[in-house]
């Protein structure tokens, strides 16, 4: 589902007793994940969700960060060009563009000033 802080916001996690920086070995224990009662009256789809979800086991190693490449694609490696896709807002060429930017010349400032 991805980031518990952008699912729910900063007031989310702290309905729910989740520490903003913790790890999923820290938001569980033997008995199950630690969710506030009252959190789970606040978001209780969430909360089943959670619930079903396996718990972490110290044998399958260490949490890791993952990098978002795309909406549901995260991967290990950062990559300033796919970071720079997903936070930038993309607007469509102007119809203009060509006159004022175009790859048989470069511009400098004494082309615009004269």
């Amino acid at each position: 589902m991805g980031k518990l802080l952008n699912i729910t916001g900063e007031l989310g996690i702290c309905y729910l007793g989740v520490s903003r920086s913790a790890t999923l070995a820290e938001a569980s224990n033997n008995n199950g994940w630690n969710i506030r009662r009252w959190g789970q009256r606040r978001y209780p789809q969430l909360c089943d969700t959670i619930a079903v979800t396996c718990l972490p086991e110290a044998t399958t190693g260490p949490d890791r960060d993952l990098w978002r490449h795309g909406h549901d694609d995260f991967k290990p490696t950062f990559s300033a060009a796919k970071t720079w896709d997903y936070l930038r807002i993309k607007k469509s060429k102007l119809p203009w563009h060509s006159l004022v930017l175009f790859p048989q010349a470069i511009l400098d400032s004494h082309s615009w000033f004269g």
